[in-house]
């Protein structure tokens, strides 16, 4: 099919009506009431521990669930994992003083962990649920109302259901969340299923947790994802709307929370010491599996990133951003296996001859992306002033976009991807 050819204003009416990509100047850096993987993010959504206090920021409910290490002190944390019992609250984790998280195997003596007896299940306030109660290998739980406790390590998130019939339980049970980077492939335990399940006595909340039998049907993206081997948790997601614009809706597809290193390759915020969950699409997550390949060839050792998912709009408009979609993420920095660190902020050069070995590379590698079509919409700092410390990258449906320098796109067209067109104003309008 041929190429169609439109003059400059008319090629940009079209683009802005088909995806408000043009303003999209806002950093991306995420609040912690909204987003994921900034500070304040972390993958726990309301639990208590020992220490008696309630942690949630979504309304409460404590568990109070004590350890074998006694009382804790509460500390907060800005987000992760870093060696303790982490608080489930609004996805956002409270850290409680440091625990042995145990030799290695997943679960083990800790809830979701197999077990014969409550012996095997190291910390207070366990049960063992049994082969005999429908738990095959039996597993290490105990009673919750609303939340259960989290232990770092490699240990999955947990979360409190609805006992299953056979069970004698005067509440709900505390099992693990499905977890690929745990459980390659299955997310769960042999013998248990990665299902969605409601929280006991909160069925509006649901999660994605292990329980004995098959597992829930995986959508295509979801099968694509275990096979590129992201670690990745499959979550829910409720629609919002950004503050002010109660017409537009915030909407993720297929949304899972990538859980670990991408092809080896950590994605963290880049004001966080260590890298934490990251909220997104499903689409997304693939596309970040084929950006940490192309990052692994340059020996890339982690990316640090300033914002996923955020229910806002583009900054100067009324159009909903792609972050509110779960499909957008804001590159900052660039670290390598020599020790290097280049920033878009300090090493991107504007225009398009680049001098110096930290501008040539970005260049090259924002061209590569493009060229391979690993996102659909690219803008570097020759956009403009608002992206000076950063590429803003998504997944806008139906753009192939990145700005090529001052006044010229690169683009192809969508029909037949055919050549690349370098598109300068047309000031005769032909």
């Amino acid at each position: 099919m041929r190429a169609r050819h439109w003059s400059f204003p008319v090629l940009l009416s079209l683009l802005a009506t088909a995806c408000p990509f043009p303003t999209d100047d806002d950093p991306g850096v995420e609040e912690s009431s909204s987003t994921s993987g900034g500070p304040g993010s972390s993958t726990s959504e309301g639990n208590s521990t020992s220490s008696g206090t309630s942690s949630s920021s979504n309304g409460g409910g404590s568990s109070s669930t004590s350890t074998s290490s006694g009382a804790v002190s509460s500390s907060s944390s800005s987000g992760g994992r870093d060696g303790g019992i982490v608080v489930e609250g609004n996805d956002a984790g409270v850290v409680e003083g440091p625990i042995d998280a145990g030799a290695g195997v997943p679960n083990q003596g800790w809830i979701g962990g197999a077990c014969q007896s409550t012996a095997d299940c190291t910390y207070a306030d366990s049960r063992c649920l049994t082969e005999a109660e429908g738990f095959p290998g039996g597993t290490c739980s105990q009673s919750c109302d609303l939340y259960c406790p989290d232990l770092d390590g490699p240990n999955s998130v947990t979360f409190c259901v609805d006992a299953p019939s056979g069970v004698s339980a005067s509440a709900g049970i505390c099992v693990s969340r499905c977890d690929y980077g745990l459980y390659p492939g299955t997310g769960c335990r042999e013998g248990y299923g990665c299902q969605e399940l409601s929280r006991h006595n909160q069925p509006e909340t649901v999660r994605y947790a292990c329980l004995p039998g098959e597992p829930d049907p995986q959508g295509t993206c979801l099968q694509e994802l275990l096979a590129a081997g992201v670690p990745f948790e499959p979550t829910t997601h409720t629609d919002t709307h950004p503050d002010g614009h109660p017409e537009l809706t915030c909407h993720i597809e297929d949304p899972v929370r990538v859980t670990g290193p991408i092809r080896g390759i950590p994605f963290r915020y880049t004001s966080n010491s260590t890298a934490t969950p990251m909220l997104m699409s499903c689409a997304l997550a693939l596309a970040l599996d084929k950006f940490a390949a192309i990052l692994v060839e340059s020996q890339v050792t982690e990316v640090e990133h300033l914002g996923v998912y955020n229910c806002r709009v583009i900054s100067g408009t009324s159009s909903l951003s792609e972050h509110g979609l779960g499909t957008a993420i804001d590159l900052a920095a660039f670290n390598f296996v020599d020790g290097s660190r280049w920033t878009v902020n300090d090493d991107f050069e504007e225009g398009t001859n680049p001098t110096t070995a930290a501008g040539q590379w970005m260049w090259d590698l924002v061209n590569q992306l493009y060229d391979e079509r690993v996102f659909h919409i690219i803008l570097t700092p020759n956009y403009n002033a608002a992206h000076r410390n950063h590429f803003h990258v998504d997944l806008t449906e139906g753009a192939h976009f990145l700005r090529y320098q001052p006044g010229q796109l690169r683009i192809r067209d969508e029909d037949d991807h055919g050549p690349l067109r370098i598109l300068a104003p047309n000031l005769s309008g032909d």
